[in-house]
């Protein structure tokens, strides 16, 4: 590897370039200071001049430099090299304090100093410690009375056999701001905190505030940079950056604002902060409680647990969030709420499922949905809109359409409009049309029937004091008469239908009234559609023609 000499700013900088060039790893890279040149430039300058004996005449106070601003960066003509391996070498740590004006360097036992004269280890150490200093962008040369000092004591103490310990030393004090208000990060998301560490938040919430210090006077930090309210943006801010897709950052001279885009919880992960939707948990536990609080988070959480012999979701846990997918098994007295709910497994018996969508592999327990898609129904309860079920080995159904593909022994199927069915292969199941067993339409009912006399009510007065208000009225009270009459006489259109030929004893219903319903028990034979005749005051059962009189 060929050397090289260059003038360079960043020394960091030009050691990466130069193993760029030399096809090689940074690692293997080293350097030498030949010579080092500092400039300034005040804030009424526009370009860096050299800073020599009559400039440092001219600023020879804390004050003066403060207050015209002076800003220091110096220029190393470096000598590099492929690194070779080092008989004597400093093993160390750089720490930097908050405002960057008094860093340290701690050097380790285990480092290899030279011990030949006194005067020749000082010069060995400030070189090294010098070479150290300029890699990090820390000016030498200067602000270093206390460094010089504190090194030429570590020389008397290695010399006198006292390095038996880990030594920390100073490398450069330059010049502390006086700070009149604190810089201070606010993590307003954390107040969202559940037990579980989770935090919802809305879309447009200001999740994080940083409130920038304030100085009564400027200060300059050991990279030769003035500390000032703008120059200070990151003083204790977020110490990871966020995700310009779901969080916004605004920022002004006195603050900065983190504000999500979206709604969800709040993640960090790979030192990046963001508004993510997915909770992924290999195991919920009883006494976990609730994930969430709110079924329209916009949060989906995954649960996952791959022994077949444990539950996903463990007994007694109430669980809530917008989409909630379980990979494994449902425990006992468990309850899920949800937008969208999907269980892989199966649910335990006592456990109960309230969703809008729900897709379930194999149900055992009770389940509440608009509409609910499953693998098997092995005695589960499901009231819902509408059911679709591959398969069903017992259990019982209340919805308003239901289609199943294949139906074993001891299934009670309650609807109001339609039962579509592929294959009853057992016995002593009941399909039934009757909407007041579904519990949804009876409380419809029940609804409907005091908003009526509500409305009926505010007619009686309407008519007295304001008749404007009449029309209105009436028209309310005539729609809901008619969604009334259009569930109750939703039997008049009901239909059940089973297109392959039953293979034992069934029972199909239509309860027409309290008193009055037509049943029939199917033999081993296909049948068309069962459905309702209604003529001259009688019902007639089709296909099968039995009747009753209204």
């Amino acid at each position: 590897m060929q050397k090289a000499k260059v003038k360079t700013k960043n020394i960091l900088l030009s050691l990466q370039k130069y193993a760029k060039n030399n096809d090689a790893s940074i690692n293997i890279v080293d350097f030498e200071i030949l010579d080092t040149k500092t400039l300034i430039k005040t804030s009424k300058d526009t370009d860096f001049t050299e800073y020599n004996e009559a400039v440092q005449e001219h600023y020879d106070s804390e004050e003066k430099m403060i207050d015209y601003h002076l800003e220091f960066t110096q220029v190393h003509t470096i000598k590099l090299f492929e690194k070779q391996q080092k008989k004597y070498y400093l093993d160390y740590e750089i720490n930097y304090d908050s405002m960057n004006t008094h860093p340290t360097i701690t050097i380790k036992i285990n480092s290899k100093i030279p011990i030949k004269t006194p005067r020749d280890t000082y010069i060995w150490l400030k070189n090294e410690v010098d070479t150290i200093k300029a890699r990090n962008a820390i000016l030498i040369g200067l602000f270093d009375e206390s460094y010089i000092t504190k090194l030429k004591l570590f020389t008397k103490f290695i010399h006198a056999g006292k390095f038996k310990k880990n030594i920390k030393l100073p490398l450069i004090e330059t010049i502390e701001p006086n700070v009149t208000q604190k810089g201070q990060l606010l993590l307003h998301y954390e107040k969202h905190k559940n037990k579980h560490g989770i935090a919802e938040v809305d879309a447009k919430e200001v999740i994080a505030e940083y409130r920038k210090p304030k100085f009564g006077r400027n200060g300059l930090d050991a990279f030769g940079k003035v500390i000032s309210n703008t120059s200070q943006k990151n003083l204790k801010d977020l110490d990871y950056d966020t995700d310009d897709e779901t969080i916004l950052v605004k920022e002004d001279n006195d603050k900065k604002l983190y504000i999500s885009k979206a709604k969800g919880y709040v993640n960090i992960s790979r030192n990046i902060m963001y508004i993510d939707h997915t909770i992924k948990k290999r195991k919920i536990k009883r006494v976990e409680d609730k994930v969430s609080e709110h079924e329209d988070n916009d949060i989906k959480v995954v649960v996952s647990e791959k022994d077949v012999t444990q539950d996903s979701i463990g007994e007694g846990v109430e669980l809530t969030s917008e989409t909630i997918h379980v990979e494994g098994f449902v425990g006992s007295n468990s309850v899920l709420h949800a937008t969208n709910l999907t269980i892989d497994g199966a649910t335990h018996q006592s456990s109960h499922q309230n969703a809008k969508f729900a897709k379930i592999n194999r149900h055992k327990g009770t389940l509440r949905a608009h509409q609910a898609d499953i693998k098997l129904l092995e005695g589960g309860t499901v009231y819902a809109t509408t059911v679709n079920i591959d398969a069903c080995l017992n259990g019982t159904i209340y919805a308003k359409d239901v289609n199943i593909t294949s139906v074993k022994s001891n299934l009670k199927v309650y609807a109001s409009h339609s039962i579509n069915i592929t294959l009853v292969s057992g016995e002593n199941n009941t399909f039934n049309i009757d909407y007041k067993k579904i519990p949804i339409l009876s409380k419809k009912i029940e609804f409907i029937d005091n908003d009526i006399e509500d409305l009926k009510y505010h007619l009686e007065e309407a008519k007295r004091h304001n008749q404007s208000k009449i029309a209105g009225y009436e028209a309310e009270i005539k729609k809901l008469k008619d969604d009334k009459n259009s569930v109750i006489n939703s039997i008049n259109d009901a239909t059940i239908t089973v297109q392959k030929a039953f293979r034992g004893l069934n029972n199909i219903i239509f309860t027409i009234s309290d008193l009055k319903e037509l049943i029939y028990k199917t033999d081993n034979k296909k049948y068309e559609t069962f459905h309702l005749e209604i003529k001259d005051e009688k019902v007639t059962l089709k296909p099968v023609n039995i009747s009753i009189e209204l």
